[in-house]
């Protein structure tokens, strides 16, 4: 099921809302590179992602402090960009 809602996610003490598409049966989160850098999200290696078998990609890993979804926050996590 995808759902358009805002959505914050910080760095340190840098918080940014955006308008995200949430996927709530997603096994990974994923962001746009440029917003990730812009905040300053620290890079931290590439992972391969199997997107549902049709085909494999090597996207960048940042780690960024949290994530805001309808005040639930989620700490420490690890989200890639694309």
């Amino acid at each position: 099921m995808e759902i358009i809602e805002k959505v914050k996610i910080a760095v340190l003490d840098r918080e940014e809302e955006i308008e995200a598409r949430i996927d709530t049966g997603a096994e990974i989160t994923m962001f746009n590179e440029e917003i990730l850098i812009r905040i300053g999200a620290a890079h931290m290696d590439n992972q391969a992602v199997d997107f549902g078998g049709q085909s494999k990609v090597v996207m960048p890993r940042y780690a960024i402090g949290h994530m805001k979804i309808r005040n639930c926050i989620t700490p420490g996590l690890f989200v890639l960009g694309g």
